[in-house]
């Protein structure tokens, strides 16, 4: 009897074994021969454990039913035929042209700040003696008989900064893909997710929440380890300037930019953008006064993908639709060049593509295969390197917003890390990290993490993290490293996150009184309208009103119960234009209504609407005359 026990456990493992070999050929298959299909469901999807007992955090299904009509898993670019081929090369730091019956030239383009480029003088182009641009973006213009036949910009990475040699360091690298939220990650980006969860064994963080409205306040957070201005009112409810804050009318240069700390470390520091706006100077604040990393594409940007006086339309149509290419292709040779460059030298990069997604919740399934081929092409390095892919807050206007889904991805941007190879076999790093992955994160936890990479030499580290927490005399820290044990946490309250932009999730109810939501909608497009005014937007914008025949709705606030009021969040429409607002209100025992969000992000699309202020921080309130 127990040697038939013993026969069938050993077929039981037989098949088992079977099936892992055969899962395991699957998925070799599947990522080496790029699917062109991608199922809505992920068959194995389940959601993480959550260990936070008292904040309510939801369990979101990235392939909710009540999404499911706003996503487009088979989108693709179109087809798309190459015509256009450079007549120039920079390759190996030596500029050479194909053009032997017209004058050449070439210059330098850099950056200054966040909005303006300098230019060396133009220098002749020796075909026998091809010259060697000292620069990261390098200007070509051909001319025959006066008239310009040719014009071209390249990138490269110019080894032109080489920090002291320091004790062995890991690479750093972040990723930026704006307004993705962890849902979509999983949703849009299988191939991807599933190379970097079997071959580097990543390691996802599905409860970070955003702490502010949009890109630039969450870049504060993330980038500076700059609180969000709140104020907490009568009721108990914080809230905050989500539009403009003291930061926007000041050079950012003087604060703790995560940059900073690598250049000071002896990294090596890159920048890439796909947008001549960077997030802290969009759309008119200052940002940087001065470069902020060893290499940048800034320059390349705004002579490629701007709408400026140094853009170049021509130039801009052959290196992308005439090409086939866009931003993040360019992106990803600028990266996998620098990972080349400065043998011996660690390397920090930060990178943040705006216009993969912004626009459009299921834009990046189309992309899926791109990142695929450049997370393989960079596999060796990976095994030397902390790569961090992350987001600012979910989609904010794809019509997957309007559902009470969409409203909470918004709230939860995407972050996963790989660890380098060494790093991963450390059994109790890894496992700090997989328990932290269950608790309520915020941006400055993200920021805390990052320092700590900076001023500690993980390459020989064999320490004990378990009961140690990081701290860093020099600034303040507003988060907690994630290489360390994060306490449990109990609300966004205690995490320094307004109520309206937190993950974190108090029960709430229909509100159906009618009345006191018309009210509140009147009371907050009065408060919209006079921003307006204040702003100088009354010659170009019309006056917006409440308008009724369009459905609105509110929720209410049931838990805590002791606001001293009713804490309701309104959602209506405006008319003209039919934009969607949403605010946060508060109802008195005596019937009285107040505003307590100030400022009131607009939950549709309006780039149309208000084309006519483009650089107002106020221009989501606008429908231009």
């Amino acid at each position: 009897m127990k040697a038939l026990e013993l026969g069938g456990l050993a077929k039981v493992l037989v098949v088992l074994l079977t099936v892992n070999v055969v899962l395991y050929f699957v998925y070799q298959y599947c990522t080496r021969n790029l699917v062109n299909t991608v199922p809505l469901r992920q068959p194995f999807y389940e959601p993480p454990t959550l260990l936070n007992e008292k904040c309510k955090i939801p369990q979101l299904d990235p392939f909710d039913p009540s999404i499911r009509q706003y996503l487009n898993p088979f989108l693709r670019n179109e087809k798309c035929n190459v015509t256009f081929t450079p007549k120039s090369e920079l390759k190996w730091g030596k500029l050479t042209v194909a053009i032997n019956d017209a004058d050449c030239q070439y210059r330098c383009a850099e950056h200054v700040n966040d909005r303006e480029v300098t230019f060396t003088d133009w220098q002749d182009i020796n075909r026998d003696d091809p010259p060697y641009p000292k620069c990261d973006v390098v200007e070509v213009r051909c001319d025959r008989n006066g008239r310009v036949v040719y014009e071209h910009v390249h990138a490269q990475v110019y080894e032109k900064h080489v920090p002291a040699e320091g004790e062995p360091r890991y690479n750093v690298h972040i990723l930026l893909l704006d307004s993705v939220s962890h849902s979509q990650y999983i949703r849009s980006m299988q191939l991807t997710r599933t190379f970097l969860n079997w071959e580097f064994q990543a390691i996802e963080f599905p409860y970070l929440s955003k702490v502010s409205l949009n890109s630039r306040p969450n870049a504060y957070a993330f980038l500076l380890n700059e609180p969000v201005e709140m104020y907490k009112n009568k009721f108990g409810v914080y809230s905050a300037p989500a539009f403009k804050s003291k930061l926007c009318d000041e050079w950012i240069d003087k604060y703790n930019y995560i940059g900073k700390h690598f250049n000071e470390a002896g990294y090596v520091t890159m920048v890439n953008e796909d947008w001549q706006f960077g997030a802290f100077s969009w759309p008119n604040c200052k940002g940087f006064q001065r470069p902020y990393a060893n290499h940048s594409n800034k320059a390349y940007v705004q002579l490629t993908n701007g709408s400026n006086r140094f853009s170049k339309p021509n130039v801009s149509e052959n290196l992308y639709a005439n090409s086939c290419k866009e931003s993040h292709h360019h992106i990803f040779e600028n990266i996998k060049e620098f990972v080349g460059k400065y043998e011996g030298i660690p390397k920090f990069s930060f990178t943040w593509m705006t216009t993969l997604a912004h626009e459009n919740g299921s834009a990046l399934y189309r992309t899926d295969e791109d990142f695929l081929k450049f997370f393989k092409t960079m596999a060796d390095d990976l095994q030397d390197s902390f790569f961090f892919i992350t987001s600012d807050h979910g989609n904010r206007i794809d019509p997957i917003r309007q559902t009470a889904v969409g409203l909470l991805e918004e709230m939860n941007p995407m972050l996963t890390m790989v660890l380098p190879k060494n790093i991963r076999r450390h059994g109790n790093i890894r496992k700090i990290l997989k328990e932290n992955s269950k608790r309520l994160l915020t941006f400055y936890d993200l920021y805390a993490t990052w320092l700590e990479i900076s001023q500690l030499p993980f390459f020989a580290y064999d320490g004990d993290l378990e009961g140690s927490e990081f701290k860093f005399p020099k600034q303040k820290i507003l988060g907690k490293s994630l290489f360390h044990p994060i306490p449990e946490r109990h609300s966004c309250f205690e995490l320094g996150v307004p109520l309206e932009f937190c993950l974190c999730q108090y029960d709430t109810e229909v509100f159906t009184d009618n009345n006191t939501i018309k009210k509140a909608a009147r009371l907050i497009v009065a408060k919209i309208n006079d921003d307006m005014w204040k702003n100088g937007l009354r010659e170009k914008c019309e006056e917006l009103s409440f308008d009724e025949d369009i459905p609105y709705s509110a929720i209410a606030y049931t838990t805590p119960a002791t606001f001293g009021a009713k804490i309701f969040k309104v959602k209506f429409s405006v008319s003209p234009g039919k934009g969607q607002y949403e605010g946060t209100m508060a109802l008195e025992e005596d019937g009285n209504v107040q505003l307590i969000t100030q400022e009131f992000p607009r939950v549709d699309s309006y780039e149309s609407h208000a084309q006519c202020v483009p650089f107002s921080l106020y221009r989501q309130y606008c429908h231009c005359k």
